[in-house]
């Protein structure tokens, strides 16, 4: 290695020492942020995973609020039960042949009765099964247009991962439940396929109690008219909500004037003791 020439200002000869010592601190703290996992901003990776999990939550947050989340609508304390879901990540995301599971008139009204009291653990109003019972006859033919033990119609996601079938029908997009609906376009979607009536129609009241909440207040005084326009603007439905509203009420209306007299075992409450609705509530 060369002296450093005797004639060189000590003064300056201090600065170019504390310069390079500083560039190397620089580089230095560049390799451990690099180790780390934190880069630069204005970089297109993220800072960190908490950051991507957060962007994706947000993406899901712009779907329609009628897709189920991947749990098939189960609650937490469902989810986190033992075997729970290992299996239901066992099952993947597969598609499965579309099987007509019909029932009639009768049965939609009594598997309502006997799902409700095993999911909420009471029996339901009869003005809630009435309306639960006009809305499931609306999208089902009265019954006669179960597939795979679907009830409501329920679609989920391409990334659920959970059995599904598929179907191509004609929808009307929104970016969001509170966008206004789009063009009536034909699309392929992701049905949910249940094992069994049982876990079917259970889903559907899940579903209703915890995204539809406002429009269940509405079943629980037996105003359908109500329940199909709420149903309709949260985004369950992509029909117009006025129509769809009038076909829940003429439903619901041939539900107590011809139905309920053939159902006097039902085990329902006669009368209404929960809350009421706010009016002009969501």
């Amino acid at each position: 290695m060369l002296d450093e020439p005797s004639h060189v200002d000590p003064v300056k000869r201090r600065r170019i020492e504390l310069a390079f010592a500083g560039v190397f601190v620089v580089a230095v703290l560049a390799v451990v942020l690099v180790a780390l996992g934190v880069v630069p901003s204005g970089s297109k990776r993220p800072v960190s995973g908490v950051r991507a999990a957060d962007d994706t939550l947000v993406e899901k947050s712009r779907e329609p609020v009628r897709r189920l989340p991947n749990e098939g609508g189960r609650t937490l304390a469902d989810a986190v039960r033992v075997g729970a879901l290992a299996e239901e990540q066992a099952q993947g995301a597969r598609e499965v042949p579309r099987k007509p599971t019909p029932v009639t008139e009768t049965e939609l009204a009594e598997i309502l009765v006997e799902s409700h009291k095993e999911v909420f653990g009471k029996r339901p109003t009869i003005m809630r099964v009435g309306v639960a019972w006009a809305h499931l006859a609306l999208e089902h033919q009265r019954g006669a247009a179960v597939e795979c033990h679907n009830f409501g119609n329920v679609s989920v996601p391409e990334s659920a991962e959970v059995p599904f079938y598929a179907r191509a029908l004609p929808e009307r997009q929104r970016k969001d439940s509170k966008s206004a609906l789009g063009e009536w376009r034909t699309v392929t979607m992701r049905f949910r396929a249940y094992p069994s009536r049982k876990e079917g129609i259970a889903a559907y009241w899940r579903l209703l109690d915890q995204r539809y909440t406002s429009a269940l207040q509405a079943f629980d005084v037996g105003n359908a008219h109500h329940a199909g326009r709420k149903l309709g603007e949260l985004g369950y439905a992509t029909a117009y909500p006025q129509p769809y509203a009038l076909s829940m009420s003429d439903l619901h209306g041939e539900f107590r004037t011809r139905l309920l007299p053939q159902l006097g075992h039902l085990d329902v409450e006669t009368e209404f003791h929960g809350k009421l609705p706010t009016p002009g509530g969501e």
